[in-house]
């Protein structure tokens, strides 16, 4: 093994910036294989700014795939930087990630179309069709598949702690890295100080439990009920769209929606606009997956991000599930409104390259004495704190904060998050089990909407002159396509009804004074409305004689 090490100054993408060394470590491509190939990793070392002589920080990131380096120039150098007072801090590219080499990439990523609705087995067997191409241009470039994989990844964390003269390191995981720094416990567990596990997927949690899923489905819909009390249940909103959408697939169909609702279930950035946009798309309208940057994001990802590389194809595939796991998957998707969606395209795209699998020992559940800190999120639907219900039972010393309102990626996000991290990995010391995310989840309301006669002349003029005074701050829609909303149709019939961005209706002269609010168009008529004796009265009244005459002022 060689270990060349050079200055470098590593630079964050807001400016900030620290003087480092960029090393490289040559490793087998498979440990198995006698005349193996070699993988180059790349890694940063951040020079630690405490006592020098305390166990390196080994960075151990997510995907599988992410770059370790590329992470820490983002949003995350102030955790790195705060973690620098424990220790020398290690920013890996792991095998087949990042500058690592050979990179697993596709030649030709797959991209599917756009200007159609795309049905879940066209897009799997593309899936399976571009996967299997990658997988034979990559063997023919010399890349041993099977040498990617969590156990032989493992191996090279033990060999870098080797290479770097550390008889022990701390590991520093999230997300798919937590499943990594396990497979490290496991199999070199004296090698380990201590680990902080962010996210964790256990052995056997590399396939999510759709049953998982739905209770986040249905916790975003008891929020959605707090916060407004007017708006139609989320989870029946959410199966009426779907069922929609597999009935008369137009511009968005359910495969799509389900895809972008499981990929999203644990980011609150997403949470916070899903039941406003399901609450959209039950009224007709799909046009916030071309308005709105974070959905679209994710429309495009289904798009062209299926299969950029195969290092989470094959490190997924490997680490696979046990047969009791399945099981429960199995009878789980039968009754979750989503499926088995969060794991697509696996398992299904595991023959493309050969099914490789680490069997069940690899699954077994792990007993270790590594002093542990295993955080989670509360909107963490990927690795939840089911996770660490299965996993405490064989970490005899282990402790567990959990982040309220905190989803997948912001886990280590928090400053005073990431100084408990800091101060465990110095001292083994936690000091709370509670914190807050950044920013606390708030849905977002919806357009208001006002529901109108349009079989009626006279109103559907009325409301084009309503329409040119409040531009685009209202939808309006003939109540005739208003089932979405719950009221009853003779009530629609009789007069118009205003429903707000919260689900809160109201109707008559009120309704229309709402709609001109709204707009901060007429907002001193709706105040006299509302606050000036008799005004509510008589402009009811005459809403009402107006509205039995429509048909002969029409």
């Amino acid at each position: 093994m060689t270990l060349p090490l050079r200055p470098y100054r590593f630079e964050a993408t807001d400016g900030r910036a620290v003087d480092a060394e960029l090393g490289s470590l040559e490793v087998p491509m498979n440990r198995a294989a006698p005349t193996s190939t070699r993988v180059r990793l790349a890694f940063v070392r951040l020079p630690g700014t405490g006592d020098r002589s305390r166990p390196p920080i080994v960075f151990l990131n997510g995907g599988p795939g992410l770059s370790g380096i590329r992470f820490g120039r983002g949003r995350f150098f102030g955790l790195f930087d705060i973690l620098r007072a424990a220790g020398d801090v290690i920013l890996l590219d792991q095998r087949g990630s990042g500058s690592s080499m050979p990179s697993l990439a596709c030649a030709e990523p797959l991209v599917l179309p756009f200007e159609n609705a795309l049905a879940r087995d066209e897009v799997l067997r593309a899936v399976i069709d571009s996967t299997r191409r990658c997988a034979e241009h990559l063997s023919r470039s010399g890349v041993d598949l099977a040498g990617f994989n969590t156990e032989e990844s493992a191996e090279d964390i033990a060999d870098l702690a080797r290479a770097l003269g550390a008889p022990k390191v701390s590991l520093l995981g999230w997300s798919y890295g937590t499943h990594l720094a396990m497979a490290v416990l496991r199999r070199h567990e004296d090698l380990v100080a201590r680990a902080v596990l962010a996210g964790p997927e256990g052995p056997d949690h590399t396939f999510k439990l759709p049953s998982r899923i739905q209770r986040q489905l249905e916790m975003v819909a008891e929020r959605v009920r707090a916060q407004m009390p007017h708006t139609p249940d989320f989870v029946d909103t959410v199966q009426r769209v779907l069922a929609r959408a597999e009935r008369e697939p137009g511009r968005v169909g359910r495969f799509e929606l389900e895809w972008i609702t499981a990929e999203g279930i644990a980011d609150p950035r997403m949470l916070a606009r899903l039941p406003r946009w399901y609450r959209a798309m039950a009224r007709g309208d799909f046009d916030d997956v071309a308005r709105d940057a974070l959905l679209r994001s994710y429309f495009e990802e289904l798009r062209t991000g299926l299969n950029r590389t195969l290092v989470g194809t094959c490190m997924d595939c490997a680490s696979g599930a046990s047969p009791e796991r399945w099981r429960r998957i199995e009878q789980d998707a039968r009754a979750a409104l989503l499926g088995r969606t969060i794991d697509f395209p696996l398992p299904d795209a595991c023959e493309a390259i050969g099914r490789p699998d680490l069997a069940d020992a690899f699954r077994a559940p792990l007993r270790t004495r590594v002093e542990t800190l295993f955080i989670t999120g509360t909107l963490d639907a990927r690795t939840p704190a089911d996770n660490v219900a299965d996993l405490m039972p064989g970490f005899s010393n282990a402790r567990h904060l959990v982040i309220e309102d905190a989803g997948h990626a912001e886990l280590l996000l928090p400053v005073d998050v990431q100084r408990t991290i800091a101060r465990f990995l110095q001292r083994g010391d936690v000091e709370t089990e509670r914190a807050r995310a950044e920013v606390p989840l708030r849905f977002e309301p919806a357009k208001p909407v006002l529901l109108f006669d349009g079989a009626c002349a006279f109103c559907r003029r009325r409301v084009d002159g309503l329409r040119a005074r409040v531009g685009d701050a209202v939808a309006f829609e003939p109540y005739q396509r208003a089932s979405w909303s719950g009221i009853p149709e003779a009530d629609l019939a009789r007069e118009v009804h205003f429903v707000d961005g919260n689900g809160e209706v109201s109707k008559g002269a009120e309704a229309i004074l709402r709609a001109r609010a709204a707009a901060r168009r007429g907002s001193a008529l709706l105040w006299m409305y509302r606050r000036l004796p008799g005004f509510a009265a008589i402009s009811e009244a005459v809403y009402a004689w107006v509205a039995r005459r429509r048909g002969r002022l029409g």
